[in-house]
């Protein structure tokens, strides 16, 4: 399995986590944030990550359909890091 990514953008600490454990801390009450898998945080031109406010399988649904193909075909999960 592919190691999982941890990015610091802003003073703030972002830890990717799966599909399953997104899901699972949004049910919680966690923030969890998504992006496509080919976008870039550190690229100057990054429009931030997105932040799942609504149902989680209607936001990814319309998440992945918008999602333009230079970013990814799928999505990657981020939840803030303590």
């Amino acid at each position: 399995m592919a190691e999982l990514k941890v990015i610091t953008m802003g003073g703030i600490t972002y830890k990717q986590v799966q599909k399953r454990t997104a899901r699972r801390l949004y049910i919680a009450g966690t923030k969890v944030f998504c992006v496509g898998n080919n976008a870039n945080p550190y690229y100057m031109g990054f429009g931030g990550f997105s932040e799942i406010k609504e149902d989680f399988e209607k936001f990814l649904n319309e998440f992945l359909y918008y999602l333009p193909v230079e970013l990814g075909k799928y999505a990657h999960f981020y939840i803030i890091s303590e």
